[in-house]
């Protein structure tokens, strides 16, 4: 039995109908045109496939073709710039568990924009944002850095020391924001409570219904209990209050074998809170010259008055003199 598409082929043979005859030199033609392409072919042919044979010996190169090309796609992709993370601070000093994220393009000790750090329950932080803008943190605490002028405080506690006059700003959990001017401050978020603490210059807080500010002065800072319901208590608080004695343990110790006797009164002013001052101006140019110090590494932690003016008798050469509780003054030793 013919197949259908035999009978196909003669229906239109006979729709078609007699071809004419081709002219007496086709043949010849023909033959010498095949013979002229034989000649042009390689010594060697390959005698050709059937169809599903050629198919058959195409298929893994044709494969192999697309696995290339698959490869070469996903490699692209792999190869696609990582993304640019700026730096924004580096860890200058650290004690107990933390952890970084955000940072895997850059290389601790720097971090860069987005870090989000956590510090644990015995964990405590130094961060220099810019060479006088410094961040610490206290326990417990979680943190993401935004940019270098801004800090998102999840839980826990931090301290501002800006003395370069550019603003940071700290956003709490709440959406309240505290924005410096020019100072020294911390902010907590602990058991649902927010409180804000100014020990030096002042500060501004951007409450969802209004702004307020908070100014410390004459040893004699701010401390702000905000609660859920965004109402304001303020209240005083010194600037030597032993609230401000966790700060004291994010910062390394002072190397007195290296450092002036300016440096080492300035750090002192800046960890205890007390206000520093110079009996005159020659008695400071001295003390920025001066590198009689000895002694071994001294932590913050044991300072006081009675400590400092230890340190300086040392030196024969200065001394601390009386003044009021909140202040350090800085003479010469007679």
């Amino acid at each position: 039995m013919k197949d259908e598409s035999d009978q196909d082929i003669q229906r239109l043979f006979a729709v078609a109908g007699a071809r004419r005859r081709p002219p007496e030199d086709m043949a010849s033609r023909v033959h010498e045109a095949t013979m002229e392409a034989w000649l042009a072919l390689p010594d060697q042919i390959e005698p050709e496939l059937p169809e599903r044979e050629a198919w058959r010996t195409v298929m893994p190169f044709a494969l192999a073709a697309t696995l290339l090309l698959v490869t070469f796609i996903g490699w692209g992709i792999l190869r696609q710039p990582a993304p640019v993370v700026s730096e924004v601070g580096q860890i200058a000093f650290a004690s107990g568990a933390y952890t970084v994220r955000g940072s895997e393009h850059l290389v601790l000790p720097a971090l860069g924009t987005g870090a989000l750090i956590n510090t644990s329950a015995q964990g405590r932080m130094l961060i220099y944002l810019t060479p006088v803008t410094h961040l610490r943190l206290g326990p417990d605490t979680s943190i993401t850095l935004h940019n270098n002028g801004e800090i998102w405080l999840h839980a826990g506690r931090v301290y501002i020391d800006e003395r370069g006059g550019a603003q940071v700003k700290v956003i709490t959990p709440w959406g309240v924001g505290i924005t410096d001017i020019g100072t020294r401050f911390e902010v907590r978020h602990e058991n649902d409570t927010l409180e804000v603490a100014v020990r030096e210059g002042a500060i501004d807080v951007a409450l969802p219904s209004q702004t307020i500010g908070a100014r410390a002065q004459a040893g004699t800072g701010v401390l702000l209990h905000i609660t859920a319901d965004m109402s304001v208590e303020r209240n005083q608080l010194s600037t030597v209050d032993e609230r401000w004695n966790w700060i004291q343990q994010s910062y390394p110790p002072f190397e007195l074998n290296h450092g002036t006797v300016h440096d080492f009164v300035n750090w002192a002013a800046q960890e205890t809170g007390l206000e520093l001052r110079f009996e005159n101006q020659l008695v400071e140019q001295q003390a920025l010259t001066a590198t009689t110090l000895r002694g071994p590494a001294i932590y913050a932690t044991d300072l006081t008055k009675n400590q400092i003016a230890a340190i300086l008798e040392t030196t024969r050469s200065f001394r601390v003199l009386p003044g009021d509780e909140h202040v350090l003054v800085i003479g010469f030793a007679n």
